[in-house]
């Protein structure tokens, strides 16, 4: 299947996703810088949870401030490109001071719940994008917050307090899951392949396996519609290949992903199920800013997956789905022998589990001596060649998706029946004839003739007369005002010509039709030609006797 994946990424701004830290500086000649966690009385911005969606369950970093929690600080003022004062805190987080001159410019950075890096720091700034952090194991970050880092630069000491604004190194991702086959359910989702190796000032991202995190984010889902919230260390891995719909998202359809899929980082969700399939599925998909190419998982911002589970998408076997599953379903088969005509289409499943009915996909049929062949759906097709009376044997067995597992075969026998054909014409007597006008006529006979064709061959011929005023036969005229005809009668009307046509519902579905040609005269006329009755004009002559 392809799970189908709708990706929701929310950047996180100032007003969503900085936490924030305050420096106040003091009057006199030595100021301090300080970076307090949010405070009623200082000016702090660190937005509150990342886009918080009152999700049901949470990953193992579930201490309920997670998001906000800070520990401890590492502060350092650097002038003129030089380290000039640093200090690390883990209590008076509301007060942290550093000692600097008055009216000096600083560029001030903090490091937030990685401990003590002072050790770390650089002694010139240019050298900060160089810093890495190691993260610990899950139960230290739990404990101390999700780390954090962030710069104010330009920083000018005085009685003013300066608010250094840090970013989060973690991403959130909230996986929505639903799944949409019988028997199944959610049993959690992890995230793999996380970084191990941040840059508080830089862009993170692994580079070998050894940067791998042996641990894993994982929350626990439940039923067939659940939420997961995960935190994932940022891990900027780019785009790879050029993958146009989510199944391409892989490597075994990417090429350019397997030489690097150990450095991307990936969701991956359990699955079991019970009834009609038994056991266990692990979906995967890669993370990233889309759900085609993308690979990266940037800091401080909120991924939301969408995934739904098809069984349809149990048809895949790939590093995306791997299935450990027992198929449950059964097909009862129709009795044989199966009587079919060549080219007839005939189903030889005639009940299956509900979850296959909307699944068969082919089936694979065999006989002897091959007057089968397969079609989709439930049934296969009668070659054209098979012969009168052929009894011949088949097995068959389904390819189902969502499934390959399910292997049912049957061995039946199959009859070819033959394919007869009708071909049906009717004849009309006479073919053409002359009426007087107010005169009729009757026709001598309607004849249908019948011929049966065999698996294409002529096999018989019949000829049966049809009564003038048999059901289904119709007689009409193509002119009624010359000619009127009715059960075999023509009457002349007027003087003209005229076509007469009889039609029958024929037996075997065939509507044949047979014409006369009608001509219509006065009743003075004969063969065309007047005969004038009154007598000739010889002229008159006097005679004298």
């Amino acid at each position: 299947m392809s799970a189908r994946k709708h990706i929701t990424n929310t950047l996180l701004g100032a007003a969503l996703g900085l936490a924030a830290l305050c420096a106040a500086v003091s009057c006199g000649k030595v100021s301090s810088v300080d970076a307090p966690v949010p405070s009623p009385s200082f000016t702090v911005d660190d937005g509150g949870a990342i886009g918080s969606l009152g999700i049901a369950t949470r990953s193992v970093l579930s201490a309920p401030d997670i998001e906000t929690r800070k520990t401890c600080v590492t502060l350092a003022a650097y002038s003129g490109g030089i380290l000039y004062a640093s200090g690390h805190f883990t209590s008076g987080l509301d007060g942290m001071r550093l000692d600097l001159q008055e009216g000096e410019t600083y560029d001030v950075v903090a490091l937030v719940n990685m401990g003590d890096m002072r050790s770390s720091l650089p002694s010139s700034e240019d050298g900060l994008e160089s810093v890495t952090y190691t993260v610990p194991g899950y139960a230290e970050v739990n404990s101390a917050g999700i780390p954090m880092s962030g710069r104010l630069d330009g920083y000018r000491a005085g009685p003013s307090r300066g608010t250094v604004p840090v970013r989060r190194l973690f991403a959130k991702v909230t996986a929505n899951l639903e799944l949409d086959w019988p028997g199944a359910s959610f049993a959690g989702a992890s995230v793999r392949n996380m970084n191990g190796v941040l840059a508080p000032f830089g862009e993170s991202a692994v580079s070998g396996a050894s940067q791998v995190l042996s641990w894993n984010d994982s929350g626990q889902g439940s039923g067939t519609s659940c939420s997961v919230v995960l935190y994932v260390p940022e891990n900027r891995q780019g785009s790879i290949g050029g993958g146009s719909v989510p199944r391409d998202k892989s490597h075994e359809s990417i090429p350019a992903i397997d030489a690097v899929r150990e450095r991307l980082t990936y969701i991956e969700t359990r699955v079991t199920a019970s009834g009609q399939y038994e056991g266990g599925v692990t979906y995967r998909s890669y993370l990233g800013s889309d759900a085609v190419s993308d690979f990266d998982v940037i800091g401080n911002t909120h991924y939301i997956w969408n995934l739904r589970y098809t069984e349809e998408g149990l048809a895949y076997e790939d590093w995306k789905t791997e299935k450990d599953l027992a198929d449950n379903r059964f097909l009862r088969w129709r009795s044989d022998p199966i009587e079919v005509s060549p080219g007839q289409a005939v189903t030889f499943a005639d009940w299956y589990s509900t979850n296959i009915t909307s699944g068969v996909r082919a089936w694979s049929v065999n006989a002897s001596p091959g007057m089968v062949s397969s079609s989709d759906g439930n049934g296969f097709t009668v070659s054209a060649s098979a012969v009168n009376g052929m009894e011949l044997t088949a097995w068959a067995s389904p390819s189902v998706n969502p499934t390959d597992a399910l292997t049912v075969s049957t061995v039946f026998r199959v009859r070819v029946n033959d394919v007869v054909t009708w071909v049906e014409r009717l004849e009309l007597s006479p073919s053409s004839a002359t009426v007087a006008v107010g005169n009729s006529h009757d026709f001598n006979s309607v004849t249908l003739v019948t011929e049966r064709y065999v698996n294409g061959e002529l096999d018989s011929t019949e000829r049966t007369p049809v009564a003038f005023g048999a059901p289904g036969l119709t007689w009409t005229s193509a002119a009624p005002a010359i000619a009127a005809v009715s059960s075999g009668r023509v009457t002349g009307v007027s003087v003209g010509e005229t076509v007469i046509t009889v039609a029958y519902a024929a037996p075997h579905g065939g509507n044949p039709s047979a014409t006369c040609a009608v001509t219509v005269y006065r009743a003075d006329q004969t063969g065309g030609v007047t005969v004038d009755t009154g007598w000739d004009d010889a002229g008159s002559e006097t005679l004298d006797p």
